[in-house]
């Protein structure tokens, strides 16, 4: 997307057409990995937009499950609040120390039946 841009001239572009499944950010090759080492943390951070007509439930991000590093689901690492209804918002979340060195998976999901969230300025701590 080149139109809604949080910084630079694109943005990632979801938009839902289910209200009972949701929508992610991971594609053939997976999500956005981030290398790890044993026993340390990963801060992961995004920027999320919902456009006026978006009528699915907030923005969440997520770390997907890696039972190897010891993360045993999918856990929820930050929501959007009301604050990203027609403004960027940041979304950041800090995992659990691993258990071994590997690479862990983020990624973003949404759902709804109109509108679109726009996802931008990624970056890792």
């Amino acid at each position: 997307e080149t139109t809604t841009v949080h910084t630079g001239s694109q943005s990632m572009k979801l938009t839902p057409n289910n209200a009972s499944n949701k929508l992610q950010t991971l594609g053939a090759l997976g999500g956005f990995k981030v290398p790890v080492a044993d026993g340390e943390t990963v801060t992961f951070n995004g920027y999320v937009y919902e456009d006026g007509s978006y009528n699915g439930a907030r923005a969440r991000l997520m770390v997907k499950r890696n039972e190897a590093l010891g993360i045993t689901a999918d856990t929820m690492l930050d929501t959007a609040t009301a604050s990203s209804d027609l403004a960027w918002e940041q979304l950041s979340g800090t995992t659990d120390p691993v258990t071994a060195d590997g690479v862990l998976e983020f990624f973003f999901d949404c759902d709804g039946t109109a509108g679109n969230l726009f996802i931008d300025s990624l970056s890792v701590a």
